[in-house]
């Protein structure tokens, strides 16, 4: 005979929220660099976020008061996550969401003359609103970016797009299983903060700091097509013979750049996986024709 269940009276400490954390999804296709045009959300203005940062000088440096303690200044944040992304219109990923975070701390920008970033203190926000929705609306505090673009939602943008990866020293990394396929390490090896390669000189010894990221050109690959029918190929040697299989020759081939969803790690060689990044806000064309609604 089957004995009665016995249970306890025990204090149930499951989530007791009132509301459930998103649930893990399938991955979405990595919307490869180029220009397109982007809805924002209908609810821009729940988007917001404020954050105090240290205060820094124009070089770049911490100011402190009196006492010696760091100061501090209030910065906003436009998010654009999971819940509120921009979703792509038009194109080959039209429908997709993007994910991105926007704010008012400034950066250096490129000036002219010799030296790399040697002008002015400019926020994104300044180029999102000026660029890409062509506001000129006076501003004289920070909030003010707020109440403009909130005057926005579900307007469409132009914007330039690549990628970046992280090898996060905080995270087993993700290797090439040998047959094409990519699996986290079966050894449990984390991944080394160092995705750019820069801090192991050719010694071995420490320069710098790590880079823990790689950017849009690690993304850049070639593939080789197949002119005749615009088939393309990882390597040459696959496509001379797909090529020269269905009667065509050596000439029908031709090396074409291209773009790719992943990048190795220079400090370890883990597969990294990229992710959307806005690299310029652009003004908007005299008549896009974008799809969506």
């Amino acid at each position: 005979m089957t004995e009665p269940m016995q249970i306890r009276d025990e204090i149930d400490e499951s989530y007791s929220g009132d509301e459930l954390p998103a649930q893990q999804g399938l991955q979405t296709p990595t919307i490869l660099p180029g220009v397109d045009h982007f809805r924002l959300p209908v609810n821009i203005d729940r988007c917001w976020d404020a954050k105090d940062y240290e205060k820094r000088n124009a070089e770049g440096l911490v100011q402190f008061d009196n006492n010696g303690m760091p100061l501090t200044e209030q910065h906003f944040l436009l998010k654009f996550d999971a819940d509120n992304p921009m979703i792509v219109q038009g194109g080959d990923y039209d429908g997709l969401p993007a994910t991105a975070t926007i704010t008012t701390i400034p950066r250096r920008r490129r000036g002219k003359g010799p030296g790399k970033d040697n002008g002015p203190l400019v926020h994104d926000i300044t180029y999102l609103v000026r660029e890409c929705l062509n506001d000129k609306t006076p501003v004289t505090k920070k909030s003010d970016w707020m109440a403009i673009i909130n005057r926005y939602p579900g307007a469409v943008i132009r914007l330039e797009h690549g990628l970046s990866a992280q090898c996060s020293p905080d995270r087993v990394r993700y290797v090439d299983a040998g047959d094409g396929t990519v699996v986290q390490d079966p050894d449990g090896t984390m991944g080394c903060g160092d995705a750019a390669g820069r801090y192991r000189s050719k010694g071995g010894r420490a320069e710098g700091d790590p880079e823990t990221r790689l950017y849009t050109q690690s993304f850049k690959t070639t593939v080789f097509v197949d002119q005749r029918t615009g088939t393309s190929y990882p390597t040459r040697d696959e496509a001379l013979q797909a090529v020269v299989d269905s009667g065509g020759t050596a000439s029908d081939v031709r090396a074409t750049p291209a773009w790719t969803d992943h990048a190795v790690c220079k400090g370890c060689g883990a597969v990294l996986r990229g992710f959307f990044r806005i690299e310029k806000f652009l003004k908007p064309l005299a008549s896009p024709i974008v799809s969506g609604g």
